[in-house]
């Protein structure tokens, strides 16, 4: 049995509009993502086209084409995690929910680490914020995950 860790998500939505609404966000940003990054590869693939390019032009075009190329496989994963939060939440199937899961805390744990290589107090701040968020957020998902899951268990 999952523990349950709250009954809202942001004090006054419940736990399923909650892990839709993150869903939603999810899959909106991640495929805005997703077309972004195939523009950025299009775009530095061309750039190496042109003529005169130096041997280090030629290098950071092919490092952003390499970074995009990682970053639409990234994005492409948000969007699919997502899509299964939101049919989870819906269906009331918490496995679907494990995806997302793993990427927030993941996000969370690499937030936190963020922290130690904030250059100035304001980056060491807003570090701290976005971290708390995603730990926040993490905390609501993980909390339908369980109430689902009990749910689930109970009926069985």
């Amino acid at each position: 049995m999952a523990k349950q860790c709250l009954n809202n998500c942001c004090c006054c939505c419940t736990l399923e509009t909650g892990g839709l609404v993150i869903g939603w966000i999810n899959i909106i940003f991640g495929f805005l993502g997703f077309i972004g990054s195939i523009i950025m590869v299009v775009f530095s693939a061309g750039a190496l086209n042109v003529p005169g390019i130096s041997g280090v032009e030629e290098a950071l075009w092919i490092t952003m084409i390499v970074i995009f190329s990682i970053y639409i496989v990234f994005t492409l994963i948000y969007a699919i995690a997502g899509i299964l939060l939101v049919i989870g939440t819906k269906r009331r199937e918490h496995g679907k929910m494990v995806l997302m899961l793993f990427l927030m805390g993941l996000g969370v744990i690499l937030s936190f680490i963020q922290l130690f290589t904030g250059a100035n107090a304001a980056t060491i701040t807003s570090s701290i914020l976005v971290a708390l968020l995603q730990l926040y957020f993490f905390i609501c998902i993980f909390s339908l995950y369980a109430m689902i899951k009990n749910e689930n268990e109970g009926k069985g």
